[in-house]
């Protein structure tokens, strides 16, 4: 992910991971890092944000010729794996899937 001296005073948005903790601590006599639990309600989009840089990174490692096929395949893993871990409410689901739909269909509107 970078080497220890790339770790520079400022202020991150990065869930800390197994990697990052072990950086900030190598750097630790210089630098004081201060972080918080992670909220239940900001969760979703901080994990999503960064599996998806995550999935950058390595499907950007993958031949040109390979990146579309890979990334389906990483696609369908996570999916799969996702829905064996967390069981949904399909009704939810639904119910969600019609609100953004509904959504889409509206016209735009012009912006005077």
């Amino acid at each position: 992910m970078g080497e220890v001296s790339d770790v520079a005073p400022g202020i991150y948005e990065a869930l800390v991971t197994e990697g990052l903790a072990a950086r900030l601590d190598d750097v630790s006599n210089r630098l004081a890092a201060t972080t918080r639990s992670l909220a239940s309600a900001e969760a979703p989009d901080r994990i999503a944000w960064h599996l998806s840089r995550q999935i950058d990174r390595v499907l950007n490692d993958v031949t040109d010729a390979d990146r579309a096929t890979v990334g389906l395949q990483v696609a369908r893993a996570l999916l799969t794996t996702l829905g064996e871990l967390v069981s949904t409410d399909p009704q939810r689901t639904r119910r969600r899937r019609r609100r953004l739909i509904a959504a889409r269909a509206q016209p735009a509107r012009k912006v005077s």
